[in-house]
């Protein structure tokens, strides 16, 4: 009748909100954020681009909008102004 012991029971923490079990732990936090930094390297590529071709001033947020396939508001998220995007 000896039983084996359950995966609780073999010295592993049990599991809290926010850990393991597929729900969300740092993992996807981080792939978030990574995302992220990826949303904004891209931006800044091809705010980079088009301030080369058409200058500063000549490019708009809405330009890089539609280059990158996003809103404005996407674009918002990221920078506060297209100063920050050069900055």
């Amino acid at each position: 009748m000896n039983q084996s012991p359950t995966a609780g029971e073999q010295g592993q923490a049990p599991e809290t909100p926010g850990q393991g079990g597929g729900g969300g732990g740092a993992e996807p936090v981080a792939r978030h954020r990574s995302d992220r930094s990826d949303t904004r390297q891209r931006i800044l590529d091809v705010a980079l681009e088009l301030f080369t071709e058409q200058g500063y001033d000549g490019t708009s947020l809405r330009q890089i909008a539609e280059k990158l396939g996003v809103t404005k508001a996407a674009l918002y998220y990221h920078f506060e102004s297209k100063e920050d995007i050069l900055l």
